[in-house]
């Protein structure tokens, strides 16, 4: 993950979440992750890609299992690695 998009990750309340995963006895599992190119400028060292998968989430209420969906911008990591790193969410076109 690239610096940026690290910083844009905001923490949970400990508060919010002791009352809503803890307090209900909260676990999920997600299906594996699929990446695919998607639109939008695309040079050699950034593209777009949809991130998708099938979250279910078991909890007090019962079991519920929804899809996740999110488009991001990856870039060509510099250096002799030539890892693509997942970047910041991309919004609109």
């Amino acid at each position: 993950m690239t610096p940026d998009a690290g910083r844009a990750l905001i923490g949970t309340d400990s508060d919010t979440w002791a009352r809503e995963v803890v307090g209900t006895h909260e676990t999920a599992t997600c299906a594996p992750a699929t990446v695919q190119l998607s639109t939008g400028p695309r040079t050699d060292t950034r593209a777009h890609v949809a991130i998708s998968a099938a979250r279910t989430v078991r909890n007090d209420s019962g079991l519920a299992t929804e899809t996740w969906r999110e488009n991001r911008r990856v870039v060509l990591a510099y250096g002799p690695s030539g890892r693509w790193l997942v970047d910041v969410a991309v919004v609109g076109g």
